[in-house]
């Protein structure tokens, strides 16, 4: 329905949807990143009396109600929070709660009345990730175990039926594909969703992400995933997406602090938006009538989206943002285009949105301007890798590491670092793992990389090692010099022209190598019954595309003898054996740098 709201508003007229609330029950936390935007108010006293005082205004005004989440510090190390759901779910049913968590929760609910409450009455968990590794989580949050938490609070969720998600605060240091695509992979594996907080200075500006930056990261995003919901009514437009309802801001959701003030945003902490106490408010709507919620709602689109395709649905972006980088709502959003030389319509970069069949509902959805996609691939995205991993990968499945990988296991120092390219289900990297080496695992294939990442979180959770979702060549390219003691490119390498080999692989391998380290490598020889047919493409090399088989369409190069010794003569050669099986043959090489 619509109503007009009277007073400075002149008697607008707002679509007056169910509230979405987001407390903040506590201040307390266990952990302490520094990107955190409610530190500022970490230090104010007080939340006992004001978690009564909100259930009161809770219950009084249920039926405006639409759902809350629980969140700033850690609401789980508050005793009082399992009951207060049970409360909120016998007195009031029909308001969906949530809970966002670093991970925590998996050992709150150790309690058996705590687990309890969790499985009758909280629906929605938003489990906070910064990283996609032990390690970079663990330092991110100053917490050692960081990450086992909340890999066991999305394993809790799966086990239970709970809707999850992984939360990010994207910034300037995590903000990077790669790790955006391993916190993908997380999500999938644990059938949660992926949502993005864009990074808010609510301090200072040292973790704001830059427009370039951003930019590569949704359209990457948008290109290889399915989108769930942009209720960021800037990035909605540029992709071309709807975003009917806008930014819901002071509209139709609000935040209570921990010391029982009223803000129109999570982001907005100030004193000069904190409108009222939560003892002092007994209708929900009348929020509409305080300075700080008119402010908002009667902010005007600014005079610079004049002529803007995208200025009806964008309106100048999301409010918060426009008052935390220039203390002015008359400006435009810092992320918009313009500000950076023209509109961009940026699904001309990523392709056509791809909406989730499968979107879930969430208790942030059109609470906060946020991002949220679904981790599954959409088609365009998917590597051929993942379709012969999706499939009957046959001998892509062996578990058996091939010998020159175990040679070069008995070299290695300890705590050595290992580059496995086209890692695949990780049979030659994984003897590497349990004999403690530090190993990056690298493949095309999402698919591969899934499988790979459950078997050894199952089986070796606190070993070091990494998964980059990279083909081999951008592997190299991703790491400085002389980095690794060891890098494996078995049955991978050969897939490409002779020039892409040489160039690419052969000089990669010799870059990130350490003076010392070995390699082992495989390649193709002519004595291969698949290239007998075929004609040299230059001296001693045979390069083709299989027109058969699981590979069809993929380029092989095959060499003599004498041209893999020319192709390795920058190294000391090891070892070089001819292995033939049935009527493949290949070349199994050690070198040394």
């Amino acid at each position: 329905m619509t109503i007009c709201v009277a007073g400075k508003t002149g008697g607008m007229e707002i679509n007056m949807e169910k509230w979405k609330i987001g407390w903040g029950v506590s201040n307390l936390c266990n952990m302490r990143c520094g990107f955190c935007y409610s530190k500022k108010t970490r230090q104010e006293p007080g939340y006992r009396e004001n978690i009564q005082e909100g259930l009161r205004f809770i219950l009084r005004n249920q039926e405006r109600i639409d759902s809350i989440n629980f969140g700033t510090g850690e609401p789980s190390l508050v005793p009082e929070l399992f009951d207060l759901c049970s409360t909120i779910r016998r007195e009031a049913p029909h308001i969906s709660i949530g809970i966002t968590t670093n991970g925590t929760l998996a050992d709150a609910v150790k309690d058996p009345d705590h687990m309890d409450a969790f499985i009758r009455c909280i629906d929605d968990v938003d489990v906070s990730l910064d990283y996609g590794t032990a390690e970079l989580q663990d330092r991110s949050r100053n917490y050692s175990g960081a990450f086992n938490m909340a890999v066991r609070t999305l394993a809790l969720c799966r086990e239970h039926g709970k809707n999850a998600s992984i939360v990010n605060a994207l910034h300037k240091y995590n903000g990077t594909i790669s790790n955006m695509d391993a916190l993908m992979r997380i999500a999938r594996i644990y059938g949660a969703s992926f949502r993005i907080n864009i990074y808010r200075p609510t301090t200072d500006f040292d973790y704001v992400i830059s427009y370039d930056r951003l930019k590569e990261i949704m359209v990457h995003l948008v290109r290889t995933y399915e989108i769930e919901s942009l209720a960021d009514p800037l990035f909605a437009s540029a992709f071309g997406t709807s975003c009917p309802a806008g930014d819901p801001v002071a509209r139709s959701s609000f935040r209570i602090l921990p010391n029982g003030f009223i803000s129109p945003s999570t982001y907005l902490l100030d004193s000069e938006w904190r409108v009222c106490r939560i003892d002092e408010l007994q209708k929900i709507d009348d929020l509409h009538d305080y300075e700080g919620f008119q402010r908002i709602l009667e902010a005007p689109v600014p005079a610079e989206c004049e002529g803007c395709p995208v200025r009806e649905s964008c309106r100048g972006g999301v409010i918060d943002r426009r008052w935390l980088w220039y203390h002015n709502l008359a400006q435009r959003d810092p992320y918009c285009p313009y500000r950076q030389g023209g509109y961009e319509n940026l699904a001309l970069l990523s392709g056509a949105p791809v909406c989730s069949k499968e979107r879930k509902s969430f208790v942030h959805d059109g609470y906060l301007p946020t991002l949220i996609f679904s981790p599954r691939i959409n088609e365009r995205a998917l590597d051929r890798w993942d379709v012969i991993y999706q499939g009957d990968i046959g001998f892509f499945d062996s578990s058996r590491p091939a010998g020159i990988a175990m040679e070069v296991l008995e070299t290695m120092p300890d705590h050595a670092g290992i580059l496995d390219l086209g890692s695949g289900l990780g049979r030659n990297g994984l003897p590497f793992v349990k004999a403690g080496c530090r190993v990056t695992f690298t493949d095309s294939s999402k698919t591969a990389c899934d499988r790979l990442w459950e078997k050894i979180w199952d089986e070796m959770p606190d070993a070091d090692w990494r998964i980059l979702d990279l083909d081999a060549a951008s592997a190299l390219r991703s790491l400085e010099d002389e980095t690794v003691d060891g890098v494996l490119a078995v049955h991978v390498i050969s897939h490409g022209s002779p020039e892409v080999i040489k160039e690419e692989y052969v000089r990669g391998i010799m870059r990130v190598l350490r003076k010392g380290g070995l390699a082992a490598v495989t390649l193709p020889s002519l004595n291969d019954s698949r290239c007998l047919n075929s004609p040299e493409t230059e001296k001693g090399i045979k390069s083709f595309a299989f027109e058969t088989g699981p590979e069809k369409g993929i380029v092989h190069s095959f060499y003599s003898g004498e041209a893999v010794r020319a192709l390795f003569a920058g190294f000391r050669l090891r070892r070089i054996t001819e292995v033939i099986e049935g009527g493949n043959a290949h070349w199994h090489l050690v070198v040394e740098k």
